[in-house]
């Protein structure tokens, strides 16, 4: 990667922005002057979740996206729980937490891609109780029933002429994990979308809330995708597991034509993007973290609120706000405070 860095740097395509606020918003005034085939990549979900907002923003004062929002709800991976901790009772949020089926039991009467409510949980008994859409309630030990996802939910505001990404496979209407495409119309709950490859397809949120806005993606979900220019959000503050020279590699290589690098640093750019990460040092971490996680141990039982403190990630974000980093943790488990954005970028 250092001699990219070097090529870049020639060409003024690497820019340094040390204010976390002021970077992000120039990422966006940059993706508005052109947004034809252009991809933001930002390794961190908070940062993409800010960064959509603020391009989302922008597009509509400039009337090249509807100002008539709809806020939908849509699900949010809970990417801090390993599978590992999914079975344990006590890694579970109640009222929050949403976990989807992707096994089928005969045993307990679950069905693929059921989804089900989180409503109690038992830590001497490491069982949860779910609550599903019939309105059945299932209380079981997570051990004993694998092969779940877990989500939150989250509220975002659409338009017709938004960029959006579908965040899981969609089986029913042929549509892949990580796959773009803009909104051509919004009725009530019913989406119909332009993908990228051509085809258009409808579909009611209420029964597929796996997409989010597609200005600003991560890295992991930009693979496969290739457009004619690609902006790059590098933070070196970021941990080894976020902003390697994988990732480098990977956001670079998704333009045709240019790519250009927003960072805190230029001078520890080089040195952040040359960090090389293993299997072996990513579960290095994961065990860390699972170690630093009292929710986790049988000796302890947090109340509620220390649960949900130590479990916050990615919960959706308030207009015109977004969220601060107070601690980089080498999985997406964060505590955030809110920081206020200028409505004029």
């Amino acid at each position: 990667m250092r001699e990219a860095i070097d090529a870049l740097q020639q060409r003024g395509k690497i820019i340094e922005v040390t204010d976390e606020k002021e970077r992000l918003k120039e990422i966006a005034r940059a993706y508005c002057e052109r947004p034809e085939n252009t991809l933001v990549v930002s390794p961190r979900n908070r940062d993409r979740v800010a960064i959509n907002s603020l391009i989302h923003q922008r597009l509509q004062r400039e009337g090249k996206v509807s100002r008539d929002d709809h806020q939908m709800t849509i699900y949010v991976n809970r990417a801090d729980m390993t599978g590992t901790e999914r079975t344990f009772a006590n890694a579970y949020v109640p009222g929050e937490d949403i976990v989807r089926y992707n096994r089928a039991s005969r045993v307990f009467g679950v069905e693929v891609s059921e989804y089900a409510l989180v409503t109690a949980k038992d830590h001497a008994s490491n069982e949860v109780t779910v609550h599903f859409g019939t309105g059945r309630e299932l209380t079981y030990n997570p051990q004993r029933l694998s092969g779940v996802s877990v989500y939150r939910e989250a509220k975002r505001e659409f338009a017709e002429g938004d960029r959006i990404q579908f965040r899981a496979p969609f089986t029913e209407k042929r549509v892949t994990n990580g796959e773009l495409g803009t909104i051509a119309t919004i009725d009530d709950e019913e989406l119909t979308v332009k993908l990228d490859a051509g085809r258009e397809v409808t579909f009611n949120t209420e029964k597929f809330r796996h997409i989010d806005h597609g200005y600003a993606v991560t890295s992991h979900s930009s693979q496969g995708t290739t457009v004619d220019r690609v902006l790059i959000n590098a933070d070196t503050r970021e941990s080894q597991l976020l902003l390697n020279d994988r990732m480098g590699y990977v956001a670079v290589s998704r333009a045709r034509e240019d790519a250009i690098i927003y960072t805190n640093s230029i001078e520890e750019l080089r040195s952040a993007l040359d960090r090389r990460v293993d299997k072996e040092m990513a579960l290095e971490a994961v065990r860390e973290t699972a170690e630093q996680r009292p929710e986790l141990k049988d000796e302890q039982n947090p109340t509620e609120d220390d649960n949900r403190k130590a479990l916050e990630i990615d919960q959706g974000h308030e207009q015109d706000t977004m969220e601060k980093l107070k601690d980089s943790r080498a999985v997406e488990t964060i505590e955030v405070d809110q920081m206020e954005f200028e409505l004029i970028l």
